[in-house]
């Protein structure tokens, strides 16, 4: 499709930008020619490679703000074990062996996962106890 809005702006312009580039070559030597040209270009790159770089750290910084917020919803949708659950047991047991009631102990990832898996293997026969749930630590 073409746009005529545009064709009756631009042609004007493009006929007189041809008219007075053929008469700049006619009247200067070929060497001061090409360093005005190569000047534009240098120009015209460096305006290019700002441009770009501007637009590269916008996009990092939308991209590290995505990540921020990804791992404040991830920090927000761990679940949280209720009341009487094993990591609580594990928590307190802690907390005895320890003596620590800060809470500042919290077992690391894969203990706790054992702790669940184990749980749900054996939650047909009875409850963890508290050594059993130590004894996962280890």
């Amino acid at each position: 499709m073409i746009d005529y809005g545009i064709v009756i702006v631009m042609m004007p312009l493009v006929l007189v930008g041809s008219f007075v580039g053929v008469l700049v070559n006619i009247m200067l030597p070929p060497i001061l020619l090409s360093s005005i040209l190569t000047v534009i270009l240098l120009l015209l790159t460096a305006q290019s490679f700002f441009k770009g770089r501007q637009i590269y750290a916008r996009e990092a910084q939308v991209q590290k703000q995505k990540e921020l917020e990804m791992a404040e919803q991830q920090q927000q949708s761990r679940p949280i074990s209720p009341p009487g659950s094993n990591l609580n047991r594990y928590n307190e047991f802690q907390n005895e062996i320890t003596g620590d009631e800060g809470g500042d102990n919290v077992p690391d990832l894969m203990t706790v996962a054992r702790a669940e898996v184990f749980s749900a293997q054996n939650s047909h026969r009875r409850k963890l106890t508290m050594p059993e749930i130590a004894e996962l630590d280890h």
